[in-house]
């Protein structure tokens, strides 16, 4: 009966603490429940110290108005909920609140962070190690290229490059074997074109830039011939011949070479020198008549260590003649000799042949060519084969370069 409402009584339990925990422990679908009234914090289930944050955070929350937001509480993530079990306008609103722990998923997201640092880390580090592996295997190569560059050009050619792989530095390897293979095997040609022919005219071959034929030059020419050698050599064995002509010739040789001039040829105990070709020095007569005058003071040294043997010494006469050639390589085309001829190699030749025991002869375009660096006597006029005509000569009496560096003792 409406005239005998009074009010209501309502039967319930307080909510502690205690309580809370064990509605939570029961229902609640989260780490932490708590209840809210008059916006404090009167009952939950965190620990003491868990409480006083939780009613801290609580109330700036719900002056905000906020129905869900993120929290720390005792040092540990939380995401809370609260949701109204009272309607609003009430004099003292009550919330149940939810507190459900980030704690594993923060961990869990620490734990992929530093899962990720930990691959990128094995990745950057496989990445520098393979590309360590990578340079070296490039670099490698390129470095062995590099030594057996510097080692070919300093003649050795025997040098051999390991290939070590089949790119393009493989092939570049492979390539540079070939090269050095080509440049020893031309090195080995040199050297026995050297012992063959003069060295000038080894480079002149190897370059092609000889062929079968000749070109006209002024050269000046040597002829030096052995005194008495038919009559020396009687009653030798023809080893100890070639061993004097051998000794004899390996002296004069060398003092054509030193006078940049070359060896055109060895016929029998003679030895013809040619100054001016293949290639000129500019001061080819200069050099023919050095050559012959220290050619001349070698056979002195010569025959003393003959004598020191027991030996018999050897004589030589010398005919120097300056003028126009055609020089080049004559024979066939299997078979090439590289010589002068002409006229002026004749005249050379008569010259020799009229020279005595160590004198040397020069013509008078010899002696044009080289005064006055060198001291002449003038002869009579002399008659020789292919000639109307006498020719006047000239004999090498000294060389003031060569007798100026003979009083210095050089």
């Amino acid at each position: 009966d409406g005239d005998l409402f009074r009010g209501i009584v309502v039967l319930g339990v307080e909510i502690d603490d205690r309580v809370a925990k064990e509605i939570h422990d029961v229902q609640a679908p989260a780490d932490h429940a708590g209840y809210v009234v008059g916006g404090k914090l009167v009952a939950s289930s965190f620990p003491t110290g868990g409480r006083e944050a939780a009613t801290q955070i609580l109330a700036g929350r719900l002056a905000q108005r906020a129905s869900s937001f993120d929290a720390s509480i005792d040092g540990s993530p939380f995401f809370v909920v609260l949701r109204a079990i009272h309607p609003e306008g009430a004099p003292e609103p009550i919330f149940t609140g939810l507190y459900i722990s980030l704690k594993t998923l923060v961990d869990f997201r620490n734990r992929m962070r530093a899962l990720l640092l930990s691959v990128a880390g094995a990745a950057i580090l496989l990445s520098l190690f393979t590309s360590m592996l990578l340079a070296r295997g490039v670099s490698r190569p390129v470095h062995d290229l590099v030594d057996g560059t510097v080692r070919v050009a300093s003649g050795e050619y025997s040098h051999h490059i390991d290939v070590r792989s089949r790119d393009e530095l493989g092939d570049l390897a492979t390539a540079f074997n070939k090269m050095a293979g080509d440049l020893a095997t031309k090195e080995k040609i040199r050297g026995v074109l050297n012992k063959v022919v003069a060295k000038d005219v080894a480079e002149e071959l190897l370059k092609g830039d000889l062929g079968l034929g000749g070109r006209r030059m002024k050269v000046s020419l040597i002829f030096a011939d052995l005194r008495g050698f038919t009559a020396m050599s009687q009653g030798m064995s023809p080893e100890k011949i070639v061993a004097m002509l051998n000794e004899h010739m390996t002296a004069m040789s060398a003092e054509i070479l030193a006078c940049k001039g070359i060896v055109d040829k060895y016929v029998g105990d003679e030895i013809i020198g040619v100054f001016g070709a293949p290639k000129s020095y500019g001061d080819d007569t200069l050099n023919a008549v050095r050559a012959a005058y220290r050619m001349c003071r070698r056979l002195v040294a010569l025959n003393e260590e003959r004598a020191a043997r027991g030996d018999p010494p050897l004589r030589m006469g010398i005919g120097v003649n300056t003028g126009e050639v055609v020089a080049g390589c004559m024979g066939s085309e299997e078979h090439l000799n590289y010589t002068c001829i002409g006229e002026n190699v004749n005249l050379a030749s008569r010259l020799c042949s009229n020279a005595k025991a160590g004198q040397i002869l020069v013509s008078e375009a010899t002696r044009a060519d080289t005064d006055p660096h060198v001291e002449y006597a003038r002869l009579e006029p002399i008659k020789v084969k292919g000639y109307e005509e006498a020719i006047q000569v000239y004999e090498v009496m000294g060389l003031q370069l060569e007798d100026r560096a003979a009083a210095l003792g050089s």
